[in-house]
């Protein structure tokens, strides 16, 4: 013990703490991530249309007829891969683009955010504090 009556920091813990340069950083590449994800996504909800609708296609995707035809020849797992097919492709289209790069610009940025915190990048400890 020092002679001040605390206890000595822990070596292990001292070492496993982010510099708050190091935490600094960290946010600002996490910020810059959002406000580049956000900005494009904003770009592209001003510049594309709405997405191109045709009608036949649709009415006959969306058929009782279309979907029992679907299921007898694959089955409901074939089905079930139909729909999401259009689901995922529906969302790289005109407006949809933009919300989805803005939802994956945020997941991006959280997880920096999330693995950032586990940085190398740390306090080297004070001299004479260690072994």
């Amino acid at each position: 013990m020092p002679p001040s009556g605390d206890p000595a920091p822990d070596a292990a813990s001292t070492a496993a703490t982010p510099s708050p340069r190091a935490l600094t950083r960290a946010r600002a590449v996490t910020a810059g991530i959002l406000a580049v994800g956000w900005s494009v996504a904003v770009a592209v909800y001003l510049a594309a249309a709405p997405a191109a609708q045709n009608d036949l296609v649709d009415e006959w995707e969306g058929s009782r007829r279309y979907q029992r035809e679907v299921e007898v020849i694959g089955g409901k797992a074939v089905l079930f891969a139909s729909e999401a097919d259009r689901w995922l492709a529906s969302l790289w289209q005109g407006r949809n683009l933009a919300y989805t790069i803005a939802v994956l610009a945020a997941l991006a940025a959280l997880g920096h955010h999330l693995l950032a915190g586990r940085s190398r990048d740390v306090t080297p400890p004070a001299a004479g504090s260690g072994p």
